[in-house]
This record gives C-alpha cells, structure tokens and sequence, in this order.
C-alpha cells in the first residue's frame, strides 16, 4: 500500500469510529430480531426488542470474547452465547451464567452480573435507516442530517421521505476491489459520465449536471432531465408533493461517510457502503417507490425495470473504482488533483474525513 493510500485508509478509520455510520435498514428489523453488523474491525449487534426499542451492542461476549451471533437471527429475548452457554437479554444486560460456580451452580460469590452487561454504542434511526457511533461522541442524529431535510424539503414537502416506501423485492448487493472511499469519490461527481457511462450521459449529460456540497455533512450531484427511459412504457407513481416545474430534478447525495441516496419524484434509492477491509467494499442496494408503488403489482414491471436500470449504471462504476485502488497503490501517486467546479463535492469528503 502505498503512504498516499494508507494515510487515506487510516483517515477513513478514523471517520467511521466518529460518525454516524449506517449499518441497517429499520425495516428489516423485526420484533426480537439480532442483527451482526460489522463497523470496521468492530463487530456490532443491532437488537430489536419485543417492545420495539433498537439497541446497538459490540458482538462480543464478556466471558471470553467470543463472538455471540455471525449471522442474522430472531431470539426470544435471549442472547446465548455458543461457547459456555452465558446469556444475554436484548439490551446487553447479563442474565445468566450456567455453571460459572461450578457443574449446576449457576452463581458465584463476589460476581456481579450488572457489571458484565455487553458493552453498548449509540444507535439512532432516519427514514428508514438504522446509525451506530462507535466513539459516543457524534452530535445528534437528527442535527447531523438536518441540513440534508432541509435542502430535500422544496422537494419533499412536509411529510419528507416517508411516503417512499421499500419493496418486498429484494434488493441488491455488489462487492468492489476498493476501500469505500473511492466509492463515495466516485459517487458525488458527474465529471466520468461521458466516459463511464455513455447509455445515461446520451440523454443525462454531463452539462445536465449541477454539484451539491454541504461543507462537511454531503456531497454529490443533480441532474435538470431526469427521464426513465429505461421504463418503456411502463410507469411508476410519482410524488404529488413534488413541485411539477421539478419533475425532471435528480439528485444524488452522499450523506457521509456511508450512506449514497438517490432522489427522483417517483423512487428513490440508498447505497450502504460496508468496509470490509482496506481493499474490499460491498456496496448493499435498496430501492423505495411512493406509497402504493412499492407493493402493488400494477406498478411490478416498472419496479423491476427500475432496479435493473441501476444495477447496470453501479456495476459500470466498479472497473474505475477499482481501478484507483490500484492505481494509488503506485508509488508515482502524490494524492493527484481534483476539477475545481465538476469534483467539488469529492473534495468536500475528503477535506471532511481528513479533518
């Protein structure tokens, strides 16, 4: 790895241990629903409660470390973990230790099980997304994506992004060759599309696009034309709160570090970046219609028309992602240079995650 890249990566570190770091959907989580999730080089439990209350836990039991879930499960108020059988309720807090005082004594003397509860971080929801802060120092959630509301409001109207509802199809997922930075680089600019994608700069071109950047909050890019013509015909429902002299308005906004959304009158749709290591991103893709649309099989075609739209456009983008992954592992690379007016935005992250 070369100094430039590391420094970038060890910056990145730092960014998501301060941040809020999106790691859910809300609404994949159901009642007594435990979620591993991994931040980092932290593995984090997201918890559902029969109450409905969200908690975020480190995946990690306080016995001996191992880690209590791997993969996604329901549990009846219960976390156990695998190794000596320690149990744990939804919120962290120890309930029980078989044979801790030995073969049936489930008690020892001097143990106090409040002082062993897993370790918890902060958790909040937006829409419909689940954050974690693993340092606990981030300012509200709701203050971090205020302006990004308020920017979306003209757009929005009063009810917000509410009534974009997510499907019952799945959604998709795409893994890159790349640390996440690059991804979101690569996101909030327009300047590659007569390059990278020539389909959608042929009737969305570059001088279509205009750039968005709050100073340390989000970056990305607008497009003044939006027009799926990818639906042939068919048609999904359109936002009645969206101003009609905007229809054609686009935007797509990195709302940092993790989270890529995309806004249009009829849908909408969010790229969670999870890091999986210093070279290796998955890029986990949703996409949400308004209201009626994201059910109803009378907008079913349009639906999946939509989804295989953009699969094409991201997967487009994995070759030069990955391609400056390796390219900056050159020595010859200094940390290159950035278009003033097209790369802005790009410049807005990274000034934001070096700070």
């Amino acid at each position: 790895m070369s100094s430039v890249l590391e420094t970038q990566w060890n910056n990145a570190r730092r960014a998501l241990e301060r941040s809020w770091v999106c790691v859910a959907r809300a609404s994949e989580l159901t009642r007594e629903t435990v979620l591993p999730v991994a931040v980092d080089d932290a593995s984090v439990l997201i918890t559902r409660d029969r109450d409905g209350e969200l908690h975020a836990l480190h995946n990690v039991c306080s016995h001996r470390g191992h880690p209590l879930a791997e993969e996604r499960c329901e549990r009846r108020g219960r976390i156990t973990c695998p190794y000596h059988g320690w149990s744990y309720a939804l919120d962290g807090s120890l309930k029980s230790t078989p044979h801790i005082g030995g073969p049936g004594v489930h008690e020892a003397a001097d143990f106090d099980r409040a002082r062993h509860a897993i370790p918890t971080l902060a958790v909040a929801t937006w829409w419909d997304f689940v954050f974690v802060n693993l340092d606990g120092n981030a300012a509200p959630l709701a203050q971090w994506v205020a302006p990004l509301e308020a920017r979306w409001a003209p757009l929005l109207g009063d009810a917000g992004l509410s009534p974009y509802r997510p499907t019952a199809e799945p959604g998709f997922s795409l893994e890159v060759d790349a640390a996440w930075p690059l991804a979101v680089e690569n996101y909030c600019e327009s300047y590659h599309l007569p390059c990278v994608h020539p389909g959608l700069n042929s009737y969305s071109r570059i001088d279509d696009h205009y750039t968005i950047s709050e100073p340390g909050r989000f970056g990305g890019q607008g497009t003044r034309v939006y027009e799926p013509r990818y639906l042939e015909g068919a048609s999904l429902l359109p936002n009645p709160a969206w101003p009609a002299e905007q229809r054609e308005v686009a935007e797509y906004v990195a709302l940092f570090p993790n989270l890529l959304l995309g806004l249009h009158e009829d849908h909408a749709f969010s790229v969670r970046l999870e890091a999986l290591g210093a070279d290796r991103t998955r890029e986990v893709c949703d996409l949400y219609f308004f209201e009626d649309a994201a059910q109803s099989q009378a907008y079913a075609i349009a639906r999946d028309r939509t989804r295989s739209a953009w699969i094409s456009v991201f997967e487009e983008d994995i070759p030069v992602v990955e391609g400056m992954h390796r390219g900056r592992r050159s020595p010859a690379y200094t940390g290159g240079t950035f278009s003033p007016v097209l790369e802005a935005a790009s410049m807005n992250f990274y000034d934001w995650m070096h700070g």
